[in-house]
């Protein structure tokens, strides 16, 4: 009988280790990394943000990064989301362009003026314009300038009323109608002796672009061109000193007069520099 249980014994030894050989596989070596697990259904582990919202942003979330820093127009991050990271709300509109003060350096050159210029938004596309300038001499004409030793001072007036083409009043591409006044005294140089006065009244218009270096308002660059029409414009007579003598308008010789030749049409020039907010 013992024989016989040893053999039984012997059986059932090696009838065990040959299953548990089959569910547990020797180690190998080196040790192979357990598999990565999947996320649950509806996850992925790299999911796109919506369009407009910029690169990840938060806390790690399932194996990926959240959301990161917000795209343009968008400011702090808001709500929840999967993985800690949430969406951006939308930053508030520019603010800009309200209203602008420029110079015009180009006037100083061609038109011996200092001028200022202020321009308010109003309604829509629509803008105002203000302007006025100090004259230290004669306007510059088609035809000819003040002749030798006559000179002027006065100052200009008038206002513009533009259209911009852009979404944006006060920045871009735009169109004026001009209206200007002029009343300049001319006189000669040395002698501070009878003067002739100058009014003129000109309609015109102008077209040009603004450039406005800021989101919300900053430096401006604004320039045009443009033609005005000066239909009361006439030749002005300023009386000279006895040693005075040259041609007046149309080639006619005169004596103690000099002739300062005022065309109908003039030309409109800007370049100007100011701030706009």
């Amino acid at each position: 009988m013992r024989p016989t249980l040893l053999f039984a014994f012997a059986a059932v030894s090696l009838t065990s280790s040959a299953v548990l050989a089959q569910g547990y596989p020797p180690p190998q070596y080196p040790p192979q990394p357990y598999p990565q697990q999947q996320p649950p259904p509806g996850y992925y582990p790299q999911q796109q943000p919506p369009p407009g919202y910029g690169q990840p942003y938060g806390q790690p979330g399932y194996g990926q990064p959240g959301y990161g820093q917000p795209g343009p127009g968008y400011q702090q991050p808001y709500g929840g989301g999967y993985g800690g990271g949430g969406y951006y709300r939308q930053a508030p509109p520019p603010s800009c362009c309200f209203g602008s003060v420029r110079i015009n350096p180009l006037d100083i050159v061609t038109d011996k003026s200092v001028p200022l210029e202020a321009e308010f938004a109003v309604i829509g596309p629509l803008s105002l314009q203000a302007d006025l300038a100090y004259n230290f001499g004669v306007p510059p004409t088609f035809d000819a300038g003040a002749p030798d030793g006559v000179t002027g001072a006065g100052f200009t007036a008038g206002g513009k009323v533009g259209i911009w083409f852009t979404d944006d009043p006060l920045r871009g591409w735009y169109g004026k109608a001009v209206l200007r006044y002029q009343h300049i005294n001319l006189y000669e140089k040395a002698v501070d002796g009878p003067r002739t006065t100058m009014n003129e009244v000109g309609y015109g218009a102008q077209l040009g672009h603004a450039t406005v270096f800021g989101r919300d308002g900053g430096f401006t660059l604004s320039w045009g061109i443009g033609i005005i029409y000066i239909p009361g414009a006439k030749n002005q007579y300023v009386t000279m000193a006895d040693t005075y003598r040259g041609d007046g308008c149309g080639g006619k010789a005169l004596t103690n007069q000099a002739c300062v030749e005022r065309p109908n049409l003039d030309l409109l020039g800007q370049l100007a520099i100011g701030y706009t907010w």
